[in-house]
């Protein structure tokens, strides 16, 4: 049900949101900021919490304080609208009809659903036929190192054994070396190609992994811009990975990047 997934990451966006407001207004000093314009001029006041008690005029010399009430005051007003929306979301997903159009097949009895078919592909249907496409990957030479990841496949380095390994840990759905044509009409055989199911959306995934290698660098940088010409662009639909002998592929750095773009 994509559109009360789509509620809840949002609700779970703002409640990250207020957490991270509520901590800073913890450092915040007491009292908010006015600010008044007289006869061409700019004057501060800090507004006690106690109404009962007159604004204190602040002068321009603590800027330090004005900007402390200011960024205050602001961060107030982010964390208020923060609430007012979570409070709406959630009122929007207790009142969704459900279920999703994209479901109702799934709630038919066995015998129902043997007689009808299915007019809304979910997403387990969508990835199976995104990974039975038949496809050539690059020919492996006599003499060439080879290596195995857990689903079997046979890569050309451990970084993509790695790569491989990982995909599979976040249940991406993803193929090796499947074939890409560019525009100038050459056909290129990307490291990676990955799904994100949840937009039903393809990226590729390039691993740069000699880049202290001045004449690789030069390769990397030519292949970057042939993506570019063809419409591939890095956090678009391109992914791209690097690393040298000093600083190996970062797994940690690899799961944020995967998890940022592909689910």
């Amino acid at each position: 049900m994509s559109v009360i997934k789509d509620i809840q990451n949002r609700r779970d966006e703002l409640e990250r949101l207020s957490r991270r407001i509520q901590n800073a207004l913890k450092r915040s000093p007491t009292g908010n900021l006015r600010i008044s314009r007289s006869k061409g001029g700019v004057y501060f006041y800090k507004l006690n919490e106690d109404r009962n008690e007159a604004d204190q005029y602040i002068s321009k010399k603590n800027e330090k304080l004005i900007r402390q009430l200011a960024q205050k005051d602001y961060l107030q007003e982010v964390l208020k609208r923060a609430e007012e929306e979570a409070a709406f979301l959630g009122k929007v997903g207790e009142r969704y009809p459900g279920p999703a159009p994209e479901k109702v097949y799934d709630t038919l009895d066995e015998t129902r659903r043997s007689l009808v078919r299915s007019i809304v592909e979910s997403d387990e249907e969508y990835v199976l036929r995104w990974l039975a496409v038949p496809y050539e990957k690059k020919p492996i030479r006599d003499g060439d190192r080879v290596f195995h990841t857990e689903n079997g496949e046979i890569v050309r380095s451990k970084s993509e054994v790695i790569i491989a390994n990982t995909y599979k840990a976040e249940g991406i759905p993803y193929r090796y070396e499947f074939p890409v044509l560019l525009r100038d009409g050459r056909k290129v055989h990307p490291d990676f190609t990955a799904l994100n199911v949840r937009e039903r959306k393809t990226m590729i995934h390039e691993h740069f992994g000699m880049m202290d290698d001045p004449n690789y660098v030069v390769y990397a940088m030519d292949k970057i811009r042939s993506y570019g010409e063809s419409g591939f662009f890095p956090g678009t639909n391109l992914i791209l990975t690097f690393e040298t002998s000093d600083r190996p592929l970062d797994t940690h750095e690899l799961r944020r990047v995967i998890r940022h773009y592909l689910t």
